[in-house]
């Protein structure tokens, strides 16, 4: 073989070589960028079922904050959600950027950011929720029952608004001449201003979010103090505390029962009188003559924790009766305060009632406001009411009386860099 024949034979495998060799990098090559891409294409599945899942977690706080009674706790909440498949994972967690404190203005706007995570892959989102203060929807009746309103026979109303039951109306030959509207069913006769079946329920208070509210600004008399625990022949006011020396310049009185029984008979109440840990299944009577009404407009009078049974009677409210002057220096009636004890008035409950439980109508009531049960109103045998609404209070609830109706803020949902 010539040396030019080996030379030839050495440039034919040199050349086989790099072919092989170009092709082996072209295969390494394609097989990298297979497994580059199929990672790729793992890695955006793994991204968008994180952010499915950040999403969801704002979905999910919004449903919190929606429904749930008292999802405001300290200065954050947090939730954690693990999913089906083991690697989906939720964490959401809401701030109050405004000044870090979740419970003192349920008005505040607040911050919700959701992590999602799908085994390594992470997306965070966030978006601001704002509160719009509506009063709430309850305020819309002169009187209104959590339960069932009953009207017993013979009872007798007469007046302006609507009644309301979140349950059933129940009727035995009672003239009823306001409109009935109620959730659930409607019986019995007469309903001689119309009735309404499957009424939407309407919002009612928190108790504990209104005996915070109140307590706060309250003047506490001691149970200890009231003989026989009978409240009689006393008046309440910015200006008269029949049971301490201590005034509140709103005319706000609480006082603590702690289970025991009390009685209300012949007053007269010019401000908010809240009754608190009433007896367990005992009813707190009012009784005789009464005239109430509140010293600041929108507020409550009366906020009593426990069963309620009005049995006021037709006779006024009568100073040389109870021997007691009823519109001393301070607190005039119709402009008018004296030093005697001449004058009678009519018998008179204004202004907003909040009980806790069963409130039980006999005898004969004039009322002029909002009247609210959280358990049933029983209009009682032969009673006869006559009933007038205030709509004030729905237009301008008191405090504690509000719903706060959530909505995402225009344009706050956004993307966070992932943690």
């Amino acid at each position: 073989m010539s040396k030019k024949d080996g030379q030839k034979k050495g440039s034919v495998y040199i050349l086989i070589l790099s072919s092989v060799l170009v092709i082996t990098v072209l295969s390494i090559a394609g097989i990298t960028f297979a497994r580059y891409r199929t990672q790729r294409l793992q890695w955006l599945t793994d991204s968008l079922q994180a952010q499915r899942l950040s999403s969801a977690g704002l979905q999910l706080a919004f449903e919190q904050i929606t429904t749930a009674a008292s999802w405001r706790t300290g200065t954050s909440m947090t939730l954690n959600k693990s999913l089906s498949p083991k690697q989906d994972f939720i964490q959401i967690e809401i701030t109050d950027p405004a000044d870090k404190d979740m419970l003192n203005t349920p008005t505040d706007s607040v911050l919700v950011q959701a992590v999602g995570i799908h085994d390594n892959a992470i997306h965070m989102a966030q978006a601001t929720v704002q509160f719009a203060k509506t009063p709430l929807t309850c305020l819309q009746s002169v009187v209104h029952a959590q339960n069932n309103m009953v009207f017993n026979t013979a009872t007798n109303i007469t007046g302006t608004g609507a009644l309301s039951t979140n349950a059933d109306a129940v009727a035995s030959f009672a003239w009823i001449n306001l409109s009935v509207n109620a959730a659930d069913t409607v019986s019995g006769m007469f309903y001689n201003a119309g009735m309404k079946t499957g009424a939407t329920a309407l919002s009612i208070p928190d108790y504990a979010e209104v005996i915070a509210e109140y307590s706060r600004i309250a003047t506490i008399i001691k149970y200890a103090a009231i003989p026989s625990g009978l409240i009689q022949d006393v008046v309440f006011s910015s200006t008269s505390n029949p049971y301490g020396s201590t005034l509140n310049a709103q005319g706000v009185y609480l006082i603590d029962l702690a289970g025991q029984q009390i009685a209300i008979k012949n007053i007269r109440l010019v401000g908010t009188l809240i009754l608190k840990n009433g007896p367990v299944g005992k009813t707190i009577d009012l009784s005789g003559a009464m005239v109430i009404e509140p010293t600041v407009n929108n507020y409550p009078t009366l906020i009593i924790d426990g069963a309620v049974r009005f049995k006021l009677d037709k006779n006024r409210l009568d100073e040389s009766q109870s021997n007691t002057n009823f519109n001393p220096i301070g607190t005039p009636y119709n402009g008018i305060d004296d030093k005697d004890t001449l004058d009678r008035y009519d018998t008179q409950i204004n202004g907003l009632v909040y009980v806790t439980q069963d409130i039980v109508i006999k005898n004969s009531l004039t009322f002029n406001g909002v009247m609210l049960a959280g358990n049933t109103v029983t209009f009682d045998k032969s009673s006869i009411a006559k009933l007038t609404y205030d709509k004030s209070f729905s237009l301008k609830a008191p405090p504690a009386f509000n719903a706060y109706i959530p909505s995402l803020q225009s344009g706050s949902i956004s993307r966070v860099v992932d943690p």
